[in-house]
């Protein structure tokens, strides 16, 4: 360093600091060029980190002056040097120090004249920076070093300013704490009124509009100022009912769903009217068949009451799944722009100020429990909304006080005034920190537990992020920089990122992820199903808590790119019903659910147009009239005793009818391609009489005919061989796949003849019990493996094959089917939650 101070050219303090400030400009100006166009996003990071040390050290030299630099100070001229140096080394530009310092110069001005990015990177090009991103550990502690050292030890002289130089002083006015009363007194007249004698239990869950509450300075001061808008929406299980809340500052709540543009006089006719409310969950079971209306609360007294309901005037479409702040961040980067950001840290600033020590936040709010709803074209409306559930808002139930410990009990040398270990690690304002926490998420664009692992900072074993400012001050320490001043940027590792594994490394088995990261639901029938299933599970994963009133049993893994939970209807139920609540709890647990397969056995109806034998799989496909599924017993009796259908389902998500009609463009390869997945069955699960996979044989595949009354009665029929009908062998056990029409229903049909005037009436190909049950709950396709005929010579001995010709099908179908996220990677570097998203184990691209 010595050798590039002698080469500097004798000059004044004052101009040697000029020359720096510069230098500085340009080098910002070549990092922002460098930064706009560059791809690789460990790179830009840096690049970013750079323009920020840049532009302070920049600042810190504009307001140096002579008084402030002596002739002499050569220790503060080679401190600053020092990153100059790293980042253009003497192979960047040739010559002595003070001709590379004017080349640099000269370059950051054509930079800031040029118009064209090409121009500059062609400029950038000339520039060898390989040796710049190899040192960048080295440069930034370099900068962070320079930029305290200007900042503690250089003071800005404030007497050359003048008294008229100075903006004046802000007022800062009182917060608002009318606003948190009044969304306290909210939550406590709900609660009131949540508690019923339903038979089914009831999960009552809201969600909060989320807004400043400011008024603009020219709005005219109303009559009933003192009334606060709230909106939300309430639901007693996956269905949402649009809510707004007028509450009084003073205490005196007021619920009311809809614009509040009546006058007070209107307000106070309409309050003779109100009707008391003593379990909250008729009246959003009133208002359910009225899809246009929103239903109007108000509490008087501490009571909750009932107004006429109005038209709802909101974009929103309740029935589609809102989508989490975390999931757009971790899947969906660059869906907000610079101007959405600040929008956005407003809106979330202001909540925590106006809902600080309410229910409403709840300890461990964070970027899952912030949703924005859909539009009725799918697309993501920007009103963030926090979600609550509120049966778990109940007040605390006082316990009777304990006798207190006798003075013996208590240790000698333990003073009751010393603080408790973990007080030394606790945040006294959680919530604030939590809000600084999901700010920066929003500002850089990633979650928390990707920041965590590309900063090096270790959550702890089974620590979530809500649980991280507990601990953050502690192990902020094991990522300070190495000399004693301390950066406002994180140490980057020099070698690059660390190994990143692929989902289907076993080593990933048995790890714990969030509930918003698994995107796509399985429901079997049978035990013997989801066995097939979990059989073809890459990895699997730990299980979660479950909303209350969730019934379900989980089991959680991945199949290639996606994240899969799958669960099985209790033993004993079956049906149309069982299958509609097991999907409803499903979807309450895991809420990021885009859609689900049905997985499991049914009956075939084969026919002369379509083969079907015993262990095909049938899939449902769509046309023009139908969904893919009919409810065969809904539907109405007409004259000359005939059966009229009636009602609709809803269709699979266009997803899934793509990828079903890539595979059903190659039904040979199709069929090939399931082996594996029935090989890996058969060796993972231990055969046994009840657990046997393989294929039973094509000489066990018998078609019967209209049988006689003898074989209707279960009975042995001397003419058996007589009723078979006769087909031809397959050259091979491979099952073939089949698409068309699948009839769902609550009966169990073993009747032949109705079996064939079903399939020629209306198409159908196969016949299970679930389907109708969850496919306008949840968007599904349905995959049934064929074990019987539907006749009445049912029998067990193909189930469990063709429950896994069902799996290996489904299996086969996610590989064809692209995931929301691009893929769950984990990078172990001493915490389990370390989640990001790669692409096969090439370097992240930036997502312009």
């Amino acid at each position: 360093m010595a050798a590039v101070n002698s080469d500097l050219p004798c000059a004044s303090g004052s101009e040697t600091i000029n020359s720096l400030y510069l230098t500085y400009k340009a080098a910002q100006q070549i990092t922002e060029t460098l930064w706009a166009n560059e791809r690789d996003e460990e790179l830009r990071s840096f690049c970013a980190s750079l323009m920020a040390y840049f532009n302070m050290m920049k600042r810190s030299l504009s307001i140096l002056d002579d008084t402030s630099v002596s002739d002499g100070d050569n220790s503060l001229i080679t401190l600053l040097l020092a990153p100059i140096k790293l980042m253009f080394p003497a192979t960047c530009f040739k010559g002595p120090a003070k001709d590379r310092l004017r080349e640099l110069v000269r370059l950051g001005e054509n930079i800031g004249r040029a118009k064209s990015d090409f121009t500059n990177l062609t400029n950038i090009a000339l520039v060898d920076l390989t040796k710049t991103y190899e040192s960048r550990d080295e440069l930034l502690k370099s900068l962070a070093m320079c930029e305290e050292t200007l900042r503690d030890s250089y003071l800005e002289d404030l007497s050359r300013w003048a008294t008229e130089d100075f903006s004046p002083q802000l007022v800062i006015a009182e917060l608002p704490y009318g606003i948190s009363n009044a969304a306290q007194s909210m939550f406590e007249a709900m609660v009131a009124c949540i508690d019923c004698r339903c038979k089914t239990e009831h999960d009552f869950g809201a969600r909060l509009y989320l807004g400043t509450h400011r008024k603009p300075e020219a709005t005219p001061r109303a009559e009933d100022e003192d009334i606060i808008d709230f909106d939300m929406f309430l639901s007693t299980q996956y269905d949402w009912k649009e809510v707004r809340v007028h509450v009084s500052r003073n205490r005196v709540v007021q619920i009311v769903t809809g614009p509040a543009n009546d006058s007070q006089s209107k307000r106070k006719r309409t309050e003779a009217n109100a009707l008391k409310i003593r379990q909250l969950c008729e009246a959003i079971a009133k208002i359910k068949s009225m899809a246009a209306y929103r239903l109007e609360l108000k509490v008087l007294r501490n009571q909750l009451f009932q107004l006429q309901p109005e038209i709802c005037n909101s974009a929103i479409d309740t029935s589609q799944n809102a989508v989490s702040l975390e999931y757009i961040l971790r899947h969906r980067k660059g869906s907000f722009t610079e101007r959405t950001k600040r929008i956005l840290a407003v809106i979330l600033a202001s909540t925590v100020f106006h809902l600080y020590d309410t229910p409403w936040l709840q300890s461990t709010w964070g970027s899952p429990d912030i949703l924005f709803f859909r539009t009725s074209s799918s697309a993501i409306l920007f009103r963030p909304f926090i979600n609550t559930p509120l049966s778990s808002l109940h007040p605390p139930v006082a316990e009777a006080p304990t006798n207190p410990p006798s003075s013996d009990d208590i240790p000698k040398d333990t003073d009751s005034d010393d603080p408790d270990l973990e007080d030394f690690f606790t945040h006294p304002c959680p919530n604030v920190i939590t809000l600084a926490l999901v700010l920066l998420e929003v500002y850089l664009e990633t979650p928390l537990d990707i920041l965590a692992q590309k900063f090096n900072i270790k959550l702890g074993t089974n620590t979530q992020p809500s649980a991280f400012t507990r601990y953050m001050d502690a192990n902020l320490g094991s990522t300070s920089l190495d000399h004693p001043h301390s950066s406002p940027v994180p140490d980057y590792p020099a070698d690059g990122p660390s190994n990143r594994s692929n989902l289907s490394d076993p080593r990933l088995d048995m790890q714990d992820y969030p509930h918003s990261a698994y995107t796509v639901g399985i429901i079997c029938a049978l035990p013997l199903e989801l066995r097939a299933v979990q059989a073809l599970f890459d990895t699997e994963h730990n299980g979660h808590t479950k909303m209350k009133g969730d019934s379900n049993t989980y089991a959680l893994g991945t199949m290639g790119q996606h994240m899969i939970v799958a669960a099985c209807l209790p033993s004993g139920e079956y049906g149309t019903n069982a299958a509609a609540d097991a999907a409803s709890n499903m979807r309450r647990t895991y809420y990021e659910l885009e859609f689900c397969l049905l997985v499991g056995i049914g009956g075939g109806t084969p026919s002369p147009e379509i083969d079907i034998r015993l262990g095909d799989v049938v899939v449902s496909l769509p046309t023009s009239r139908s969904s893919g599924v009919i409810q065969y017993d809904r539907g109405k009796e007409c004259e000359g005793n005939t059966f009229q259908l009636t009602g609709s389902l809803q269709g699979p998500p266009k997803g899934l009818r793509t990828a079903t009609s890539a595979l059903c463009s190659k039904p040979d390869h199709c069929s090939n391609s399931l082996r594996p997945y029935l090989e890996d069955i058969v060796r993972s699960i231990p055969c046994s009489p009840t657990s046997d996979y393989s294929h039973p044989g094509q000489e066990n595949d018998h078609l019967f005919k209209a049988a006689c009354s003898t074989c209707f009665a279960l009975r042995d029929c001397i003419d058996a061989e007589s009723h078979v009908q006769r087909r031809a062998r397959r050259p091979t056990d491979q099952p073939e796949v089949h698409y068309g029409l699948i009839a769902s229903g609550n009966r169990v049909l073993k009747d032949a003849v109705a079996r064939d005037r079903w399939a020629k009436e209306h198409g159908i190909l196969c016949f299970e019990m679930e389907a109708a049950g969850v496919m306008n709950t949840l968007p599904c396709l349905v995959i049934r493996g064929i074990c019987d005929y539907a006749d009445s010579y049912k029998n067990k001995r193909w189930q469990n094959y063709a429950a896994a010709t069902a799996a290996s099908y489904a299996k086969l179908l996610l590989r064809h089917t692209a995931s929301s996220s691009i893929e769950w990677n984990t990078a172990r570097i001493g915490y389990k939650n370390s989640l990001c998203i790669y692409t096969n184990g090439e370097e992240p691209k930036a997502k312009r």
